[in-house]
């Protein structure tokens, strides 16, 4: 299973270069990375489309979701 997430960072100032979590949010499941991809696809698809405008920070991604308890 894999999980769509969006999530905004924000990057620190001149003495921190690392980004922190600014927030996330799941946005779907998928039984595959395949078609996670194609969602993310379709989303770009619809932001060129109707011209939105993305936030820099904004990040979208598929991140393997382990059921397996560590």
């Amino acid at each position: 299973m894999f999980l769509l997430v969006v999530v905004m960072l924000t990057w620190g100032g001149p003495s921190n270069n690392l980004p922190s979590v600014e927030s996330m949010e799941i946005i779907d499941t998928f039984s595959s990375h395949q078609n996670c991809k194609e969602e993310i696809e379709k989303f770009w698809v619809k932001v060129k489309q109707r011209q939105t405008v993305v936030p820099d920070n904004y990040n979208m991604g598929c991140i393997p979701l382990n059921k397996t308890p560590i």
